[in-house]
């Protein structure tokens, strides 16, 4: 690889990586890895994961970003998360490069403190703070596309970039999302030899929006199943989505790369 590749979307921060977090930065390096998006998940986990990003290591940069994903919302009573959204406003967006994870998940909206409805608010008052400080918004929307699309049109969009994190929508979703400023992020599920959804999703997002991650340590590439992600596993996701697209596998790197950088910042 001569053209670095960029890791839009890792939870290297996750306990799971606390044992072996150094080696899995240089086998990262290794392969062309010249940054990693690391998305908080939960208030509680944000000074640690800024912790994490601070600290020089021997491999890519960590740029953080940080959230509410719909997961913990259920855990949240409504004075934590006033709280949390005062505290990302004036102290970790700011030092951010996005807002999130944050999004909609329908099977959360089936738990109680999940409702869709107080989703919607969470995500809306997110989408605030990344448009006050100017930064972009990771999204997990995940069987919540519907209520995602009338939530765009009923807000009037959004005015920084989305991210659509491991993209599971339709093609007439993509064309929705693609009203607005919208990036699409494709992982371990594009290497699936019979994953027809992906597949044919990747082919529908226009070149100049298309993202790579691993979503580590989760959606593992088909050649490693079973095993834990890792952010080096991104070059298995770029080759995929070259031979879906039938493009080099240089030409994708620079590609998302480019486009990656556009989003998140050099």
């Amino acid at each position: 690889m001569t053209t670095p590749l960029i890791d839009t979307h890792c939870h290297l921060d996750f306990p799971i990586f606390e044992s072996d977090r150094e080696a899995v930065l240089e086998r990262a390096r290794d392969v062309g890895i010249e940054a990693i998006v690391v998305p908080g998940v939960a208030p509680a986990d944000w000074p640690r994961l800024q912790s994490l990003c601070g600290r020089s290591w021997i491999g890519p940069s960590l740029l953080p970003a940080f959230g509410i994903h719909p997961f913990v919302v259920p855990k949240l009573g409504q004075q934590d998360v006033r709280s949390a959204l005062l505290t990302l406003d004036s102290d970790y967006a700011p030092r951010g490069r996005a807002v999130g994870e944050c999004g909609l998940d329908g099977s959360t909206a089936r738990r109680p403190g999940g409702e869709m409805s107080r989703q919607l608010q969470i995500l809306d008052a997110q989408m605030a703070v990344a448009e006050r400080v100017g930064v972009p918004l990771v999204l997990h929307i995940h069987r919540a596309h519907e209520p995602m699309v009338r939530f765009l049109k009923e807000r009037g969009g959004c005015s920084v970039p989305m991210v659509f994190h491991s993209f599971s929508g339709s093609i007439e979703h993509i064309k929705r999302y693609l009203d607005y400023d919208a990036y699409f992020g494709f992982g371990g599920a594009v290497t699936r030899p019979n994953a027809r959804r992906p597949h044919v999703a990747v082919r529908a997002v226009p070149i100049d929006r298309l993202l790579l991650e691993t979503d580590a340590p989760d959606q593992t590439p088909h050649a490693h199943r079973g095993q834990r992600n890792e952010p080096a596993f991104v070059l298995e996701i770029a080759q995929g989505i070259a031979a879906i697209l039938e493009r080099s596998l240089e030409e994708i790197s620079a590609l998302t790369s480019a486009n990656a950088r556009r989003v998140f910042g050099g």
